[in-house]
């Protein structure tokens, strides 16, 4: 699959400003206050390049011609990504600047991550409005990271960075302490894989693809990991077969840039339930028109994709087709409470049958029935540890003989709200039926069978989200 970037930057021959991240040295941000180091070309050095020359203190591109895996409208490609950077006082938000001439034919694509309590965040793609201002931390951040992505027709028209510019903003908070991760809870999302191929092209990170190759490609720059890194990270699953493989996310793709669909706030497509990658969406309901965010008609649900290695040996797949991905870079909400049909929180009549047969199920069977004009709901009681707002998910195998209009009733203090849900896509992931304060306590979800007959309902599982 092949992807675009997107400009972020202005065109034309100007001097520019952009906010960044710094590497390989040690800040001081005194509690509290403000510090600000201007950094020259010589530190430079402490960062990774790919493509990228360092010549009398400036960074531009090298003479690399090698194709991409991602169609960006330049002949040339590279990238620079910074030591770490760790700071003498612990951070609560940053902004950053860099000197340097962005000419016509050349563009720039940056991004900024911190550390905190051990853990990195995910990358922050900086638009133009951002440029300069302060950018909050999640935490009380020790350390700071930041990556260049440089594209020109020619090297006389390359970017060039002379310098850079950091802000350290600290409250006095102390640092973040290491987050307790060994029970942390992964999401999985059953989602569509596409194979990448493209030997001998460069990936997004500047790793070059060599034969049966061993990454994945996530249709975001959030979560790209450095060239020999694995900060962030995948878990697969060839339910056809339960080959297991975790691997590492070199790439940007398929289809879009930036629909990071597993992440909450996603940056783009905020009405798509979590979980659910836009551009399956586009080709399954016409989602966007169809297209993807550059306007292309999408001719695949993919939602990641899997370098040879990945595809062939490791999950055993001859064909594009449907996985189990873990997230692993991201956490469920602590308070989370899952019934599933099996479990002691669900009840349905005897006309409610079981199924095992659908591979996108949740857990070992699932129930079913007939639409018909009567109610007969299936429900899952959930105890609720606290009142507070609460996202209610439903999780389903899809079918072309389900229903498009399965009516799931949400109860929440005192009310409830109903709910459609088309059964016969987006099923094997958690499918949002929306946020409701609730009650501490016992809640309850229903699906009814009262909707357009000729077609089945399926009661899989419920979760519960603070």
């Amino acid at each position: 699959m092949k992807i675009h970037f997107r400009s972020h930057f202005w065109t034309g021959a100007k001097t520019i400003v952009a906010a960044l991240a710094i590497a390989g040295f040690s800040l001081e941000a005194a509690a509290p206050s403000v510090t600000t180091v201007v950094v020259s070309g010589t530190k430079f050095y402490n960062g990774t390049m790919s493509n990228i020359v360092l010549e009398n203190g400036t960074l531009h591109l090298g003479s690399d011609t090698s194709p991409t895996t991602f169609n960006s409208g330049y002949s040339l490609f590279g990238i620079y990504t910074s030591g770490e950077l760790t700071a003498r006082n612990p951070f609560q938000s940053l902004s950053f600047n860099y000197d340097g001439v962005l000419l016509p034919g050349s563009d720039l694509v940056c991004a900024v991550r911190t550390q905190a309590g051990g853990e990195w965040s995910i990358w922050t793609e900086l638009t133009a409005s951002q440029l300069g201002k302060p950018i909050a931390v999640n935490g009380s951040a020790t350390a700071l990271q930041y990556r260049i992505s440089f594209f020109a027709n020619s090297q006389a028209t390359s970017p060039l960075i002379r310098s850079v510019t950091a802000r350290l903003s600290s409250s006095g908070a102390p640092a973040s302490q290491p987050r307790q991760t060994a029970n942390a809870t992964h999401p999985t999302y059953h989602i569509y894989a596409t194979r990448e191929g493209l030997v001998g092209n460069r990936t997004a990170n500047g790793h070059t693809i060599v034969s049966r190759d061993h990454f994945v490609a996530l249709p975001s720059g959030t979560v790209l990991d450095c060239n020999g890194c694995s900060t962030y990270t995948v878990t697969l699953k060839n339910p056809a077969n339960g080959n297991t493989v975790t691997e590492k996310i070199y790439d940007v793709g398929p289809w879009n840039t930036k629909d990071n669909y597993w992440h909450t706030p996603r940056a783009e497509f905020s009405s798509l339930a979590l979980g659910l990658p836009e551009a399956q969406a586009a080709y399954q309901n016409g989602f966007n028109g169809g297209h993807d965010e550059f306007g292309r008609t999408v001719a695949n649900p993919a939602g990641i994709d899997l370098a040879d290695g990945t595809f062939w040996d490791s999950m055993g797949m001859v064909g594009n087709g449907w996985i189990d991905v873990t997230f692993n870079m991201e956490n469920l909400p602590s308070a989370v409470v899952i019934v599933d049909n099996s479990d002691p929180g669900f009840t349905a009549s005897a006309n409610w049958a079981t199924g095992t047969s659908s591979t996108d199920k949740n857990g070992a069977n699932y129930r079913y029935r007939s639409t018909a004009s009567v109610s007969d709901a299936a429900n899952w009681n959930a105890n609720i540890a606290a009142t507070k707002t609460t996202t209610a998910y439903c999780w389903y195998p899809q079918g072309a003989n389900r229903s498009s209009t399965a009516p799931y009733i949400v109860y929440h203090q005192g009310s409830s709200s109903s709910v459609s849900i088309n059964q016969q896509i987006s099923g094997g992931q958690w499918v949002s039926l929306g946020a409701y304060t609730m009650n501490a306590g016992g809640n309850d979800v229903k699906l009814s069978c009262w909707t357009t007959t000729g077609f089945i309902v399926v009661a899989d599982a419920i979760k519960w989200a603070q």
